[in-house]
């Protein structure tokens, strides 16, 4: 019975030594920190490339824009035949006696033309002068403004989608690393109470509890290996990164170190704020395109022409009459009237103009809300994980005076099994803390727009 006990004893011991340890299997694997996992996901992302392919086609189209100022040169060639006879001109009798040389006395039919007809030219022009000229600089100081805030906006927010999902792996990896330790603890006790069986000093009933109870866990062992396996693929869609590439992530324990931005300046430096201005920005240039549309243009035209008329389709021939028609000159377009089609347009851009301002208004008092609630919070959370982390160096201390009490032979075992237990939540708890400690920082991080300043 003596060298029975002293099995148990050795075996338990071997249980209770692991407990501290939690550390994750090694294997083969690429190992990535949040940082190059962010460098991968703006290199890869397909939601970045999106973005810039949009701005790519607003640069094309306001390149459209531009080209309207740019000379237009167009070439014609026009051809007609009348399908019955050349229209005639009829001149009164004193005219036709002149034109037939005396020979009629009453009306006379002139042939106007012949039956073909050639027109060909090459037409240039160019526009000299209108009033959006004056503002079309400012357009593209405007776009290059929304194009690097959009480019901003998308960045943070993917930074933020990668850390989060980061720290939710990391999350559940130690919960992983927890449901083995305990499936391996369970084996362990197995085995010592399989030998306390066959030496009839426990009910057979015992051990079935303790076989169904390791089933139960890996129950839920496949369940969670399921749901971090999504997780993990949802990482490396991401980032960009192969599904046959197998990654593990690594933390290491810290205190998190994070400094107050005044209210005032938080809004102020966002993307979304820097985008709402300058769409206020593009609505006063639109409002002023609206009017210039409405004010005189000047064109320079030149159009070289010539024309030719044929009995036959010989329009180089001798018996071919041909014109040189070229003209040059300056058009000048004075708009007067458009059916109020003016006033209507810039009734719509004045709308648009108090919808903007609402919008800034309340963009600016949700993100004072969020960002004092994350500030609030990511203090409490500090506050929690640091507690913690010294109720469980306490837990630890416990465990270890508990074990030297047990070898010397003081301390029931029953007592040593509830300092067991007792490090173990605090250590789960701990690492509960650690993670909703992350997560709370990165909020603050995006609300405070230190997201991109922080990872890079």
């Amino acid at each position: 019975m003596k060298n029975i006990f002293t099995i148990n004893k050795i075996a338990l011991l071997l249980i209770l030594f692991q407990l501290p340890l939690f550390l994750p299997a090694q294997n083969d694997t690429l190992s990535y920190n949040l940082k190059q996992l962010l460098i991968l996901a703006r290199e890869n992302s397909k939601e970045m490339q999106l973005v810039s392919l949009g701005l790519q086609k607003t640069q094309q189209q306001i390149a459209l824009k531009k080209s309207l100022f740019l000379p237009k040169i167009d070439a014609f060639a026009n051809y007609y035949t009348y399908l019955g006879n050349v229209p005639l001109a009829i001149f009164p009798a004193s005219e036709g006696a002149v034109l037939s040389g005396g020979t009629s006395g009453g009306a006379y039919p002139v042939p106007i033309g012949l039956p073909n007809n050639l027109l060909t030219g090459v037409s240039l022009s160019q526009r000299l002068f209108e009033f959006s000229y004056l503002n079309f600089g400012k357009s593209k100081d405007i776009f290059s403004v929304i194009e690097s805030n959009k480019m901003k906006e998308k960045q943070e927010q993917l930074y933020f989608d990668v850390a989060v999902c980061y720290y939710e792996i990391l999350q559940l990896k130690t919960k992983g690393d927890l449901m083995d330790f305990n499936v391996s603890r369970l084996n362990r006790m197995i085995g010592i109470m399989q030998i306390q069986l066959n030496n009839q000093m426990i009910d057979s009933l015992q051990l079935w509890d303790l076989n169904l109870k390791k089933a139960e866990l890996l129950l839920r062992k496949r369940e969670f290996t399921s749901g971090l396996q999504r997780k993990t693929d949802y990482l490396k869609m991401l980032a960009g990164i192969r599904n046959e590439i197998v990654i593990s992530c690594d933390v290491a324990d810290y205190t998190p170190d994070f400094e107050s931005i005044p209210d005032s300046g938080v809004v102020k430096d966002s993307p979304q704020m820097n985008l709402l201005n300058q769409a206020q920005n593009l609505n006063e240039f639109s409002q002023k395109q609206v009017q210039s549309e409405y004010l005189p243009t000047l064109d320079f035209k030149f159009n070289l022409l010539w024309n030719s008329q044929s009995p036959n389709l010989a329009f180089f021939s001798n018996e071919a009459f041909g014109n040189n028609i070229s003209t040059l000159g300056l058009k000048l377009d004075i708009p007067i009237y458009h059916g109020a089609e003016k006033k209507k347009k810039l009734q719509e851009l004045e709308i648009d103009r108090h919808m903007l301002e609402i919008q800034k208004e309340k963009l600016k008092e949700g993100f004072q809300f969020q960002y004092s609630s994350s500030m609030k919070e990511l203090e409490i959370k500090s506050d929690q994980y640091l507690h913690q982390k010294e109720i469980a160096r306490l837990k630890k201390r416990y465990l270890e005076k508990a074990n030297s009490q047990f070898e010397q032979g003081i301390l029931p075992i029953k007592e040593l099994l509830e300092a067991q237990s007792a490090l173990l939540e605090a250590q789960i708890k701990t690492s509960e803390l650690l993670f909703g400690l992350k997560l709370a920082e990165l909020d603050y991080f995006k609300w405070s727009n230190q997201i991109l300043i922080k990872f890079e």
